[in-house]
């Protein structure tokens, strides 16, 4: 949802965009795309190795909980999947709308990790075994100061931190064995295994949750992800 969501903003040639959390890099470069000629791209990262320069596109170090951003410098701010893992997101949303210019635009994309109900499991036993690694994961979040139900608050959130026309976009879909959210779910069980050991998790747990996930019969809801835009008042965008 993330790329249609900004191209039906308009991002365009001469806007300078800012992301936050930029990862591999993939929204950057079609942000840097878009903004050509006379525009620019901040792609940014607390670990940016993944990410390469390029025409209109720089790349920068940055921890968005601690590392100072410029006033006033950019027509749009992306953060996707990011704000949740920080603690101090409420913080940081305040000066993330202080780096937008007048009228610039900010899209946070987060999710809602409370509703990911199992579907079709092959028992009763194993819709308990997916619905406590759901409860396990988001508790290992919880402990280290995320919060996997952020997704619906970031509405509100933008609203209280100034910003107008506050626009949400939601998305849902249906996991199964083939599905890329399932195997990051599935990824989750190894990349995750201390924190949900710690949750109360077994590893012979996690290996069954690993087992259901490749049944091609089962299917589980997503999560929810929001999509949610609002302009800094006081002019018209890009």
């Amino acid at each position: 949802m993330t790329l249609p969501r900004l191209a039906a903003a308009g991002v365009g040639p001469g806007w300078h965009c800012l992301e936050i959390g930029a990862g591999g890099g993939s929204i950057a470069r079609w942000l840097a795309e878009r903004v050509a000629p006379g525009g620019s791209v901040l792609a940014t990262d607390r670990d940016p190795r993944d990410l390469v320069p390029g025409p209109q596109l720089a790349v920068a170090a940055l921890d968005v909980a601690r590392d100072p951003l410029p006033e006033a410098a950019y027509d749009l701010i992306v953060a996707r999947l990011v704000l949740q893992h920080v603690p101090t997101r409420a913080a940081v949303l305040p000066r993330l709308v202080r780096a937008l210019r007048p009228g610039g635009l900010l899209q946070i994309d987060e999710i809602d990790a409370s509703y990911e109900p199992p579907l079709l499991t092959p028992d009763a036993a194993a819709e308990e075994l997916y619905l406590r690694f759901l409860r396990a994961k988001s508790a290992a979040m919880r402990a280290a100061g995320g919060d996997p139900h952020w997704g619906r608050a970031v509405p509100a959130a933008l609203r209280a931190a100034g910003l107008t026309a506050v626009d949400v976009h939601l998305h849902i879909d249906v996991r199964h064995a083939q599905d890329p959210g399932l195997g990051l779910q599935s990824n989750h069980t190894r990349n995750l295994r201390d924190r949900l050991v710690e949750q109360g998790m077994t590893d012979e747990e996690l290996d069954r949750v690993r087992q259901l996930m490749r049944d091609p019969g089962f299917r589980a809801a997503s999560s929810v992800f929001y999509s949610v835009q609002g302009r800094r008042p006081g002019g018209e965008g890009g």
